[in-house]
């Protein structure tokens, strides 16, 4: 189907590669769970209760995996170890809304494609069967009762293979980092200029081509003390009256896969620079770090010394690197995970399974948003995005703990206008070294001046 991306030729090869190792998971899965096939719904627009308009629209992740098609809803796959793949493609006509055009592109020859014109003649065209038949996606439970409707054992299967990117998926997250680093120059080029987080975020859809519904999260556009706030949701459209800071958490998708990037800049203070590039370099390091064997839990633990470290070593604390880590005053400046896999979802999936079987291994007591936990094996995609923040409600319950006389409360009043810093790439993990596919289109945090 037409794009607004240029689609490289070489991504056909690794489509083909990419099918075969999907069809022998799902042939496992299948074998494991007792089912002869697997029917999966992409999805249909959900309407808004009491309204004539809908939400927008947000595929089934396992539908897209097969299928590059990201706004088709209505479309049903079925398949089974033996067959060849079947689309059935909607495509509906009426006078309200452009006609989706006909399926095309490198990827339509891998499958049988029966054209519907509505989602419920479509679930007809998938023929009745003797085959114990598995349902996944969000309609599932509207199939019919004779069918299994997202299976947890099926499921749980697929998800934990799902972290082993194809060398297809992992070339889909490198083009979504290509377009999101070109809003993030945009953006930087941007920020000295005095505007408004409204107004940034327009430059940011505008540099990627990708309107806000198309993004694969909203973006985070965090002006100074924003930037305290990890999932900041508003786009002020004031631009405050002095500028200290701006984080920009933003990413954008290619074929339905994600890249979830984040820069932080400031204007004008070496102090907050100087922040920025430590944190920058203990990003890097930890970058370094997430190759095969790596227990994720680990790294984020390791990040927390290095957090240790910056405090001591810029005067946040008067205690020293190793107490700051032990009696966890680090928690209050770095609350979250250090990171999180990647791919058809911007939290992929998985992240806490440790077997396919559905096994989990929970986050740590003292470090319960980690969102994975799994010790890192090659073609894993994640992100790496330590920060260090100045948040009010945060530092209130340490300014009544037992750590409060530890704390250079002067200097830390001194950075609150700032809110605080995050970093963020997106790391592909391999045997010896780290594949960063961020920072080939974005440069060092080192080598951008303070404004």
């Amino acid at each position: 189907m037409p794009t607004k991306h240029p689609i490289p030729a070489s991504l056909s090869t690794l489509f083909s590669h990419h099918l075969d190792v999907l069809t022998e998971r799902l042939e496992n899965a299948l074998e494991t769970t007792g089912y002869d096939s697997m029917v999966v719904l992409a999805g249909n627009h959900q309407q808004i209760s009491r309204s004539d308009l809908i939400y927008p629209y947000s595929v089934e992740p396992y539908f897209n995996a097969w299928v590059p098609l990201t706004q088709n809803p209505g479309c049903i796959l079925k398949l089974a170890p033996t067959e060849k793949p079947l689309l059935v493609y909607v495509k509906s006509e009426n006078y309200w809304q452009e006609t989706i055009p006909d399926p095309e592109g490198h990827w339509v020859k891998h499958f049988n494609i029966q054209i519907a014109e509505t989602s419920d003649d479509a679930l007809k065209m998938i023929e009745p069967t003797k085959m114990k038949q598995a349902f996944i996606g969000p309609d599932a439970d509207n199939t019919g009762d004779s069918a299994i409707f997202n299976d947890p054992r099926l499921l749980n299967e697929l998800n934990y293979f799902r972290a082993f990117k194809t060398d297809y998926e992992i070339k889909c997250i490198e083009y979504a980092n290509q377009i999101a680093a070109q809003g993030h120059i945009a953006v930087q080029n941007t920020f000295p200029l005095g505007v408004s987080e409204f107004h940034i975020n327009h430059v940011y859809c505008a540099a990627t081509n990708q309107r806000e519904t198309e993004l694969p999260y909203p973006s985070i556009v965090a002006l100074n003390e924003h930037a305290s706030i990890l999932h900041y949701q508003n786009l002020n459209q004031r631009s405050p009256v002095e500028i200290h800071s701006l984080l920009l958490d933003a990413g954008a998708q290619f074929n339905g896969y994600a890249s979830d990037i984040t820069r932080t800049w400031c204007a004008q203070n070496r102090r907050f620079q100087k922040l920025i590039a430590a944190v920058d370099s203990m990003q890097q390091l930890l970058c370094s770090q997430a190759i095969k064997g790596t227990d994720f839990v680990e790294l984020n633990d390791q990040a927390h010394r290095l957090v240790a470290e910056i405090l001591s070593k810029q005067k946040f604390v008067f205690c020293s690197a190793t107490q700051a880590y032990e009696t966890g005053i680090t928690r209050t400046f770095f609350p979250h995970g250090l990171g999180h896999l990647l791919g058809l979802q911007v939290h992929d999936t998985g992240g806490h399974q440790k077997t396919p079987n559905g096994a989990l291994r929970s986050p740590p007591t003292k470090y319960p948003y980690l969102r994975l936990t799994r010790v890192l094996e090659p073609g894993f995609v994640l992100t790496i995005e330590p920060g260090i923040y100045f948040i009010p409600m945060l530092l209130k319950k340490l300014s009544v703990s037992n750590q409060k006389k530890h704390i250079n409360w002067d200097l830390i009043e001194e950075f609150i206008p700032f809110g605080g810093v995050r970093i963020e790439d997106n790391i592909v993990v391999t045997t010896s070294r780290v594949c960063n596919l961020t920072r080939q289109f974005l440069p060092s945090i080192n080598t951008v001046s303070a404004f």
